[in-house]
């Protein structure tokens, strides 16, 4: 029996247990969490992920310290349209289970989605220390924690941190033999996925075409390699390699006998920079369109979305055609997606100069360098983003200024039914959302669109601040 023939006899077995015994908690909850095993309808592919969150939902405001119960909904939830329903949980289960390594971690997929980095780094390194003191038949003590490491490199990209995400690799490199056989095939994955992230990441094209697989890779681990090589060598111009490239990532692909959807959209990807490379750009824009629709289409997790999405790279290709308010609309798209990414963020941050909006473009270069605090890097994206910002006359706030400034929650979020955004008005902001003491501001509220977290966002000429944080824009 096929796969998913074998997940959804589970899941209606399971469903007939719970129908049976209705009363039983356990059995709703496993219920779910068959749901959740299940491959969904391809029409309805959040559909299962909706139906175990009916399910649990209940459960976690009778039972919020089930583990079970907390774990599952952030499974659930481990998607860009659901992930903000998932934050409460997130933030609440690390401590119903502080000493299990893989709880600690979970909601690191909540805070991916939602570009919460601090929170993400927080999680997987605390992760990691819980494996390192787990005891008795599920000691992790002397295993490399793979999966935290992971979600680790990729926030740590997100805030100027790329020597930390370097030293993850070389700890990869130096312990992948001694794992056993299903774990180093993991191991090798990410020793494909985190260096090509890394290189597109830092736009290194020519580094990322030079790209080579791991020794005893899998057809995966290759086929992401030859994905990155493709992207690489088509924006490096040199077509021939991208070419070849992407036809051995079409082979590695075929030779799986799968359809993914996301993989689908990869190819795409690929063939859209190469298209652009050889001048033919409204196709590029079609397939980066159809890359953009087969990746929100597709039921995918935070590990789907750890590098830039089709929609930024659609964004990435009309800025380089000189289109930079189509390309700021699609900039606040992927960040819609994806929020609080560096390279969306900055792509963002250059559209808005370039169509003639400095304000939206500091607002967007703002939150680059309060990302980036207490980093070491040197980026040329981040230089960029301190230089606008001097420019701009956003001189240094010292911390008692800063420290003047107290900030509130939002008692609702700035964005209406539906995700319209719903401009608020200058006297409740100062009034209900923050409290300015001594500042001596002028009071003149730019209203700007940016979508990071969902969230409505202003500037208040040196202070920037969105619902729920402040960002000082140095």
């Amino acid at each position: 029996m096929a796969y998913e023939a074998r997940t959804e006899a589970y899941a209606n077995a399971m469903h007939n247990l719970a129908a049976r015994y209705p009363d039983d908690h356990e059995a709703a909850i496993f219920y779910a969490l068959a749901l959740l095993g299940a491959t969904p309808p391809k029409e309805a592919p959040l559909s299962n992920r909706m139906r175990a969150a009916q399910i649990l939902k209940p459960l976690y405001t009778a039972l919020p310290n089930h583990p079970g119960v907390t774990h599952y909904l952030i499974h659930a939830y481990d998607t860009p349209s659901l992930a903000q329903l998932g934050l409460p949980m997130a933030r609440h289960y690390a401590g119903i289970a502080p000493s299990a390594a893989h709880a600690v971690h979970m909601p690191a997929h909540i805070f991916t989605l939602l570009g919460l980095w601090q929170e993400d780094i927080d999680s997987n390194l605390a992760a990691a220390e819980a494996g390192r003191h787990s005891t008795g038949p599920m000691d992790q003590s002397h295993v490399l924690p793979l999966h935290f490491l992971d979600f680790l490199s990729y926030a740590y990209l997100q805030v100027g941190r790329e020597d930390q995400t370097q030293k993850i690799v070389a700890q990869l490199v130096a312990g992948a033999a001694e794992l056993p056989p299903m774990m180093k095939n993991h191991a090798l994955l990410l020793l494909a996925e985190i260096p090509a992230r890394y290189e597109l990441g830092l736009r290194q094209w020519s580094r990322a075409a030079s790209l080579r697989a791991p020794e005893g890779a899998t057809r995966a681990a290759q086929a992401t390699t030859y994905w990155a090589r493709a992207i690489g060598a088509a924006r490096s111009g040199n077509l021939a390699q991208a070419r070849e490239s992407l036809h051995r990532f079409e082979e590695l692909e075929s030779a799986t006998g799968l359809s993914d959807p996301v993989e689908h959209a990869k190819k795409l990807e690929a063939s859209a920079w190469l298209a652009h490379s050889e001048g033919a750009d409204d196709k590029a824009i079609a397939e980066l369109r159809e890359a953009d629709r087969l990746q929100q289409n597709a039921d995918t997790t935070a590990h789907d979305w750890m590098g830039a999405s089709a929609r930024e790279m659609l964004a990435d290709l009309l800025l380089e055609l000189n289109r930079p308010s189509e390309a700021l609309s699609e900039y606040l798209a992927a960040l819609r997606l994806t929020p609080n990414r560096f390279d969306a963020l900055y792509g963002a941050a250059r559209a808005a100069a370039k169509a003639g909006k400095p304000d939206d473009a500091a607002a967007y270069y703002a939150q680059i360098h309060n990302n980036c605090q207490g980093s070491s890097s040197d980026r040329p994206e981040l230089a960029e983003a301190r230089a606008f910002l001097r420019t701009r006359g956003a001189s240094a706030l010292n911390q008692r200024q800063i420290r003047k400034v107290r900030r509130h929650r939002a008692a609702e979020p700035f964005v209406g039914p539906g995700g319209a955004a719903r401009p608020p008005d200058a006297a409740r902001l100062r009034g209900r959302y923050v409290q300015l003491r001594n500042l001596k501001l002028p009071m003149r509220v730019l209203q700007l669109k940016v979508p990071f977290c969902f969230r409505y966002s202003v500037v208040y000429q040196k202070v920037h601040w969105s619902t729920g944080s402040i960002t000082i824009a140095l």
